[in-house]
């Protein structure tokens, strides 16, 4: 039982993907998509930060499992090298440091009876019938600046994946590893945006965008 649980916190869509083919992830796109952070308009004004990193997953009925260790590891790691990368910050270190302190908490929640009826369908039918699963990552942070202010932040974004054969031809650019880290660094980056807006970080480069750009199109029928 104690090993059942301990898959369980292995994000889902990830799980079924590592012993199946036909296998390609999609992001949900709830947040912007930030591109490449610019950083700040006086690299001198970047600030010392100190931060702390809890992971876990949502098992539902309010029950959470925290991630084994050496998946919390990798899972921080991701997180600091995209603060780290851009350049918002002069310094950064694990625990409490000097100036902005930083505390994250990333759930990867879902529902874990999907994801195991997603695997079975697509292990029985060796990936002829096609089905998917949800990752939802949502990430809370409370941000302490020196001087006492406190802002807190939730944000929320997913990928889906779907198992089916014909889907092996879009694996390699969609593959759940990738996409999943993808979508958790955007989320890392549209934090860093929303400190900058707050005035926690020094204003940024020109140029930066900071929304998604909508495009609506009005097709008139044919004559």
């Amino acid at each position: 039982m104690k090993r059942v649980i301990r898959l369980m916190v292995i994000p889902s869509a990830i799980l079924l993907c590592s012993w199946m083919t036909g296998c390609a992830s999609f992001p949900k796109h709830r947040l912007p998509d930030t591109g490449q952070l610019l950083g700040p308009a006086d690299a001198s004004q970047a600030v010392k930060a100190g931060y702390r990193f809890t992971s876990g997953a949502d098992m539902g009925l309010g029950a959470r499992q925290e991630h084994l260790e050496n998946i919390r590891l990798q899972l921080e790691k991701e997180f600091a090298d995209t603060l780290k990368d851009s350049g918002y910050f002069a310094t950064l270190s694990s625990g409490q440091g000097d100036g902005i302190s930083i505390n994250a908490d990333m759930v990867n929640y879902g529902n874990a009876l999907a994801a195991a009826l997603a695997g079975a369908i697509g292990g029985l039918s060796l990936g002829t019938i096609p089905c998917w699963a949800t990752d939802n990552y949502r990430v809370t942070v409370k941000v302490t600046a020196p001087g006492g202010k406190q802002k807190d932040y939730v944000l929320d974004d997913a990928m889906t994946t779907f198992i089916w054969i014909p889907m092996i031809v879009m694996t390699p650019s969609k593959n759940p590893n990738k996409v999943s880290t993808d979508v958790r660094k955007n989320i890392y980056r549209n934090l860093i945006l929303k400190m900058q807006q707050d005035g926690l970080l020094p204003a940024a480069k020109k140029g930066q965008e900071t929304s998604r750009l909508h495009v609506i199109f009005d097709i008139a029928p044919a004559a």
